[in-house]
């Protein structure tokens, strides 16, 4: 993640992340502003390493063209409010499919457009 400037887009090539702590706190700062918009039901994360592991790993996803990822876990473990978290880092916004027997397949086509 870029954490020196003040944009919130993640620079488009692997760089090392030297300082854990500086990180840390700017992942703390992104779930700070998340929490206090209005619009969104807040969140009381702790964002421990391998979380942030997993936050950077999808931000990174989020930065492929038709980049995909599979959050696989226990319910509870925090992939909903990853996702969201780094929505927002991204400057995206997230969307539901909500797959019914009564879907048809001309439903997802725009998929594979």
């Amino acid at each position: 993640m870029k954490i020196d400037g003040q944009d919130k887009k993640l620079v488009n090539k692997y760089v090392e992340i030297r300082d854990k702590d500086a990180l840390k706190d700017k992942c703390y700062e992104y779930l700070n502003e998340y929490n206090n918009d209005p619009t969104k039901t807040s969140m009381d994360l702790v964002l421990f390493d391998s979380a942030i592991m997993n936050l950077s790993r999808i931000c990174r996803i989020m930065t492929l063209p038709a980049g995909h990822g599979v959050m696989v876990g226990n319910g509870g473990s925090g992939r909903k409010s990853l996702i969201a978290l780094s929505t927002l880092i991204m400057q995206m916004k997230t969307f539901t499919v909500d797959l019914k027997k009564t879907n048809k397949t001309d439903f997802f086509c725009f998929w594979y457009a």
